[in-house]
């Protein structure tokens, strides 16, 4: 029998330990590339590294290869709410949902015989985000200070033949705000996003989805979210508007005028003022200046009790849901090729509505009500 290595296992262990790929190859003595072939099972550790991967990570040899050949295990990576780590149960549930939307694989309208491309070296480096940012605002066509369009940032998935899952589950306290689900074995990138989010956040977690699109087959664990949120940032508010409005909001001397002026220029570009004072914090940073907001207390404070709407509310155009609203926005904003998929599916396997209900993680009710909406 092969040698498989437990990445889902391995992975979640360096997160606990706060190990990125390349503190872990420090550890362990290795070099950086052998650490990342490991994670995307191109190779296993000789049995003496094996070992001290074991003793480093904590993880019996049994938990180490425990699971089945990775090549055909899904990935997944989540967005929670205040970026809040996923918990076992979330990572099982998604890699569930992962296996089932295999079947959906051959009813996709993707090209079968090229892969996505992928960035060759990303880092989170703020130069390196900042040209990258520039580049893919230029390949959508919007402007270099111009606000991005959700409907224009969706349409970057589908070019990367990645299908975007609209969802409704709900807008509470630690709730995920997305998931990225990559299947190896067919090369696919799924990214469910929840709708039931406030509607200056989405974008966000859309382009820090975006992200993890560009580099999941090179980063990973920490480091592929600090790259997500790097990313999200930069392509949101890049630095030629970071600098003059960190010029005005320095010259303020109270902290309520300084975030008066963050929302005022995050609701021009359509996001939340928390994604705008961090790239702040970080064009502070990058050129050696003091930071104009330190403490985003204040500006979550003020989010709070602005009270913004929810993007289901926005984008629906009602309270009450009707699923064929889903599916037109589904597609129509969010480019998804999910729904035709899952109409050819139920043709011709005849599934019932407890395969809906598997990969939407909905009630069986909605389920039902899916299946006859797409029928």
């Amino acid at each position: 029998m092969t040698t498989t290595l437990n990445i889902v296992a391995i992975t979640a262990a360096m997160a606990e330990k706060g190990l990125n790929p390349a503190g872990l190859a420090t550890k362990l003595g290795v070099s950086r590339e052998s650490v990342s072939k490991w994670l995307h099972a191109k190779a296993v550790p000789r049995p003496s590294k094996l070992l001290q991967l074991s003793l480093t990570l904590g993880l019996s040899r049994v938990k180490l290869l425990g699971l089945p050949t990775p090549a055909a295990q899904p990935q997944v990576a989540f967005r929670m709410s205040r970026a809040k780590p996923a918990q076992d149960e979330h990572v099982a549930r998604a890699i569930r949902m992962g296996k089932m939307l295999e079947a959906l694989v051959p009813h996709l309208p993707f090209d079968k015989f090229e892969t996505p491309p992928a960035l060759k070296s990303p880092t989170d480096g703020y130069d390196y985000l900042q040209d990258l940012a520039k580049a893919i605002r230029k390949e959508m066509g919007v402007t270099e200070t111009g606000p991005v369009n959700i409907s224009t940032l969706a349409g970057v998935f589908k070019k990367l033949q990645a299908v975007i899952v609209p969802v409704l589950w709900g807008h509470r306290k630690n709730h995920e705000n997305a998931i990225h689900i990559y299947l190896p074995r067919t090369a696919t990138t799924w990214v469910y996003l929840n709708l039931d989010t406030r509607l200056c956040d989405l974008k966000f977690w859309l382009a820090h989805e975006l992200g993890h699109t560009y580099t999941f087959s090179t980063l990973q664990g920490d480091a592929g979210e600090d790259f997500a949120d790097g990313f999200a940032g930069a392509l949101l508010f890049p630095e030629v508007l970071s600098l003059p409005l960190y010029k005005e909001a320095s010259a303020m001397r109270s902290i309520h005028a300084r975030v008066q002026q963050v929302n005022a220029a995050a609701a021009g570009q359509g996001i939340s003022p928390v994604c705008v004072a961090k790239q702040l914090d970080r064009y502070a940073d990058r050129h050696g200046l003091p930071r104009v907001i330190d403490d985003n207390k204040a500006l979550y404070q003020a989010l709070e009790l602005s009270k913004p709407p929810l993007a289901s509310k926005e984008l629906l155009g009602s309270d009450e849901l009707e699923l064929k609203d889903l599916i037109r926005v589904g597609e129509a904003i969010f480019h998804t090729p999910l729904y035709s998929a899952l109409k050819a599916y139920l043709r011709d396997t005849k599934a019932s509505a407890g395969y809906v209900q598997g990969i939407l993680d909905c009630s069986l009710v909605d389920a039902k009500q899916f299946v006859s909406e797409l029928a």
